[in-house]
């Protein structure tokens, strides 16, 4: 019997992915072990670092500015020490915006999913993949990291991994000096293993479908099957 995709018009199965800091937890940056990254995108609306500690920083305004925002949506604020980043998260029942937190790195990398290969990992010339971001801090950790620790900024995008995203001692920080994933504020980074699947390679449900008796008459035509051979 050939191997058949199906699925119900109607009821589509939708990751969503609102507007956040960053928009995956599959694979777990900042967790000194392997993390397969094809899980759903779930909530991170706190940062993680490598030796699970929270970023610390001096809110710069502890009052909530009440403008009407999307769930778990992230925004850049400014902040009073040019050094820092600041960055503000809608509250719970989107409602508003939360104080702008500010913090301090020691160092940044920055990667965008759509930079030429080859880049430096800085601002105007970001790393390609989460990869070559590995590899970078890998030899800051090696180096000695700053006081302040690393942090890895994502760009907003897709990065797409057919493979596991694996991280280790290697690149995990020390106390004062934690290595920190991060989407930049405002964008949406999400770390994905899925597969795009054309909707043109699906076909209505017909009698010389296999498996066409097993389906329920009155669901038959909302079904839609693909040939996962051939996609």
């Amino acid at each position: 019997m050939p191997s058949l995709l199906l699925a119900m018009l109607g009821s589509l199965l939708v990751a969503c992915t609102p507007e956040r800091d960053v928009g995956t937890e599959a694979p777990s940056p900042g967790s000194a072990h392997e993390s397969d990254d094809t899980a759903a995108p779930p909530d991170t609306s706190s940062d993680t670092s490598t030796e699970s500690t929270a970023d610390s920083g001096a809110d710069a305004d502890d009052s909530a500015v009440e403008t009407a925002c999307a769930e778990l949506e992230t925004r850049a604020c400014a902040c009073d020490d040019t050094a820092a980043v600041g960055a503000q998260r809608s509250l719970a029942d989107s409602s508003g915006w939360g104080a702008c937190t500010c913090t301090t790195y020691g160092a940044s990398l920055y990667v965008d999913p759509r930079a030429a290969p080859g880049g430096d990992g800085s601002r105007a010339a970001p790393l390609a993949t989460l990869d070559d971001a590995v590899l970078a801090v890998q030899r800051t950790v090696t180096a000695g990291l700053p006081d302040g620790g690393l942090v890895v900024w994502l760009a907003g995008g897709t990065y797409a991994r057919t493979t596991r995203f694996l991280l280790s001692a290697a690149t995990s920080g020390r106390p004062g000096a934690p290595v920190v994933w991060r989407g930049l504020p405002g964008e949406v980074a999400t770390i994905s293993g899925a597969v795009a699947v054309d909707p043109a390679a699906f076909s209505s449900l017909t009698d010389g479908t296999p498996g066409y008796a097993r389906v329920d008459a009155a669901a038959r035509p909302h079904v839609v099957v693909a040939e996962l051979g051939a996609l």
